[in-house]
């Protein structure tokens, strides 16, 4: 089946140079189609690409690595990857093959055999379909494993973006890899592609952008990182992670303070007593207390260092399941609608290639999550953040992630880009063209990362928090920004008039006594400061009238400058790469 793109796509423009690539919400019309997002962990949404000769299309998670991996048969029986006339079918027996170890982090162990074949990319804006060679896995079964014992199949294949990192596949030439094939015919610029998975539950369609990317995706700041092409994987540096709230009052509990810089607090943890974590963080140049971190959307989850989730969700309403390994919102909680309502953020501190700090907030809107079954028996909100002791010294930030995060890579430059990603009323796509060879990465401003969040937000006054659980006002329904400030305008004007009348009560009580006037004396006046009419109502209208505290991502924009972070060929140590296709 080739999907339908909805008319309101097909007027819009595409940009010279780039290729927009189709998602599944886009081609359904409807984000809540049920065909269009998937689980069990979600809701996520992916692109649709067709394989081998029958172009039947298929959900895909795009990542960056060189390799393809694909079901055999889709669920009925469409599709067979074995029947495609187009496949050249190799001796090769293949499980996990993602460059960039999403295996590793899922515990998932997909085993197939190795083909070369085509793949269909779909544009969004006109529908029409481009056919590349490219290295596939055709997966026979593909199971993923949980701490509980359950287990389900994948629904959802890898795209891999990346070059090929084999020149062989047994007996058969490995094609280049899907950009290559793309930039050689004209329809891309570059072999480069932007990145942002949005939100389904917030009718945030995802973006990828083959040769560009779209600006309005892109806000403030861009970290520009290194892309290590012996391992075929980004690399880059977390300093620290944050649990803060934008603008007003602290929804946790126990509240963080309002006193100390941007309301926001640090629950780094660091990576512990990892011994090989240390090594690897030496080997790119980090400074110690650092991590190496991997981001990809093939991942679900936020995995990191133990300790750090923990830290976070002392100040949640979660509880942690060992079965799941994943920390379970408490919903009949006061502090649940109150915290996933309001303007708090999981914030990430990243160093790029300059030592320029780049902040990424998560507002807590994006991190309540539904687990569905076989991993639950009834539907189950979650907070993504998943402790590991990493025994491969490197950590790894999933969808969870990227649904509030830019990510951009260039293979021609082996640069990474990461930024702050705009909420769900972002602003005008514009889509621009990278060009080859270019450095830098253009971005919109980060203040509309407030303005596209803010008609979500419901901003607490301070310490509200401890009124809501007196008044049990704890499911989110509480008043919005204009409203709060309007009631709190208000109670100040009748504070004000109260005064006023009281201090009218007491003259005329005095007068009533008696008061002796010196001849050619004045009656006394009550003078007002100049300018000062009483406490003026103030229309704020959608925004608050505080003043907000300034964004965490605050540093210069870094130069672009061409040296890399150091690194070699024994980033992993001996052996000189990292294990492929073992589940943690």
């Amino acid at each position: 089946m080739r999907p339908l793109v909805p008319l309101f796509l097909a007027a819009a423009a595409q940009a010279a140079g780039t290729f927009q690539v189709l998602w599944t919400t886009d081609s359904s019309g409807d984000p809540d189609d049920a065909n269009a997002v998937f689980g069990p962990d979600g809701p996520w949404q992916a692109i649709y690409v067709g394989v081998g000769s029958s172009g039947e299309s298929r959900p895909m998670w795009p990542s960056g690595g060189g390799t393809t991996m694909a079901l055999t048969q889709l669920p009925g029986g469409a599709g067979s990857i074995a029947n495609s006339s187009t496949a050249l079918r190799s001796n090769v027996s293949m499980a996990s093959s993602d460059d960039w170890f999403s295996s590793i982090f899922v515990g998932d162990e997909p085993s197939g055999f190795g083909v070369v074949d085509t793949v269909d990319i779909i544009q969004k804006v006109n529908g029409q379909h481009s056919q590349v060679n490219t290295t596939i896995v055709a997966v026979e079964t593909w199971p993923v494993n949980f701490a509980n014992n359950s287990t389900y199949s994948a629904r959802v294949g890898i795209l891999g973006l990346g070059p090929s990192a084999d020149k062989r596949l047994g007996s058969l030439a490995v094609p280049a890899g899907i950009l290559s094939d793309l930039k050689s015919r004209g329809d891309i610029a570059s072999l480069s592609f932007g990145l942002h998975i949005g939100s389904v539950p917030f009718k945030q369609r995802g973006s990828l952008v083959l040769g560009g990317h779209e600006r309005n995706r892109a806000l403030g700041p861009v970290g520009v990182f290194r892309y290590d092409t012996t391992e075929s994987a980004p690399l880059l540096l977390l300093l620290d992670v944050l649990l803060g709230t934008h603008i007003g009052g602290s929804p946790f509990s126990p509240p963080i303070s309002e006193t100390t810089e941007h309301s926001s607090t640090s629950v780094w943890r660091g990576v512990g007593d990892n011994f090989r974590a240390d090594e690897i963080t030496k080997r790119v140049g980090g400074k110690p207390g650092s991590a190496v971190i991997m981001v990809n959307p093939a991942a679900p989850y936020m995995y990191l260092p133990p300790g750090t989730c923990e830290a976070a969700a002392a100040h949640l309403p979660v509880t942690f399941s060992p079965e799941l390994n994943l920390f379970l919102w408490d919903t009949s909680s006061a502090a649940y609608g109150r915290i996933i309502n309001s303007p708090s953020y999981l914030a990430f501190v990243f160093a790029d290639r300059t030592a320029t700090n780049i902040t990424i907030k998560v507002p807590f809107h994006l991190l309540n999550l539904t687990l569905e079954a076989p991993l639950v028996a009834t539907p189950t909100q979650y907070f993504p953040c998943r402790p590991l002791d990493s025994a491969y010294g490197f950590w790894m930030l999933g969808r969870a992630f990227l649904q509030a995060a830019f990510l951009g890579v260039d293979y021609e430059r082996n640069l990474t880009y990461l930024a702050q990603a705009p909420g769900p009323d972002m602003e005008q796509s514009v889509l621009v063209e990278r060009p080859a060879g270019r450095e830098g990465l253009e971005s919109n401003p980060i203040e509309e990362w407030e303005s596209s969040w803010m008609k979500r937000w419901t901003v607490l006054a301070a310490n509200e928090e401890f009124l809501a659980e007196q008044n049990g006002n704890g499911n989110g329904n509480g008043l919005g920004v204009g409203a709060t400030v309007g009631v709190v305008m208000g109670v100040l004007a009748f504070v004000v008039a109260a005064c006023v009348g009281g201090w009218y009560w007491w003259k005329t009580k005095r007068g009533g006594e008696g008061i002796t006037m010196v001849p050619g004396q004045e009656e006394p006046k009550e003078e007002w400061a100049r300018g000062y009419q009483g406490f003026a109502e103030v229309d704020g209208g959608d925004r608050p009238v505080e003043v907000p505290p300034k964004m965490m991502v605050h540093e210069m924009e870094a130069p672009h400058v061409t040296h890399e972070a150091p690194g070699n060929g024994e980033f992993w140590g001996e052996g000189g790469h990292a294990p492929k296709g073992q589940g943690s």
